[in-house]
């Protein structure tokens, strides 16, 4: 599962409360029982609720003000409150835990560059581009490319066809994730249209 979308600091003429959207971009079912979802704050505990489970790429949005969430997304009906806890506006740290313990995810957002700062009190929010990419990394997050963001679907930004449509200069990326087992994700950039040949070594050449 993957922290997906998250909004932090709402405008005053639209507020639903804090909201965090989690995502299954797997082939399987996931029960989220007694699972918790926490921020910086050990003492803020969210507990998910027993028999529910997140299907295959279903949407699951955990908000600190159910009414006013449903009030201003009434069509949204894939979300759970109310956490007693608010996400700062200066930027946290959310987890997300299974039953017993063991993180699944985790991020540090900040509302300062690199991370996008628009979705800091001014309508939109933070997107990740690309579910299958690396959420801690600030470059895979955009500001929402509708007001007050897409809580409990798909993201609006990734239906950008080219969000920066050409990077200046080539970069490699670090692999996600790392260490690994069966597979890992390389992300790169290049400055044109090109084919592209990958060689991958391992540590002794």
């Amino acid at each position: 599962l993957v922290i997906n979308e998250i909004n932090y600091h709402s405008t005053a003429e639209f507020d639903p409360g804090d909201w965090v959207e989690i995502y299954n971009p797997g082939d399987t079912l996931v029960d989220l029982s007694n699972w918790s979802f926490k921020d910086s704050d050990d003492s803020h505990i969210f507990l998910l609720p027993s028999n529910m489970i997140l299907g295959v790429h279903e949407y699951l949005v955990i908000c600190n003000d159910s009414q006013a969430f449903h009030d201003l997304f009434p069509d949204v009906i894939n979300y759970i409150g109310d956490m007693d806890f608010m996400l700062s506006g200066g930027g946290d740290r959310l987890r997300l835990f299974d039953n017993n313990n063991n993180i699944v995810d985790y991020l540090s957002y900040d509302d300062i560059l690199p991370w996008p700062v628009d979705p800091d009190g001014n309508g939109p929010t933070l997107e990740l581009f690309d579910p299958n990419s690396d959420n801690r990394l600030p470059e895979n997050w955009y500001a929402s490319k509708v007001d007050f963001g897409t809580p409990g679907k798909q993201n609006s930004v990734i239906n950008k066809s080219d969000p920066t449509p050409f990077p200046e200069v080539f970069a490699l990326h670090q692999n996600f994730p790392n260490p690994f087992n069966n597979s890992t994700a390389i992300q790169f950039d290049i400055p044109i249209e090109s084919m592209v040949k990958i060689k991958i070594f391992e540590i002794t050449g």
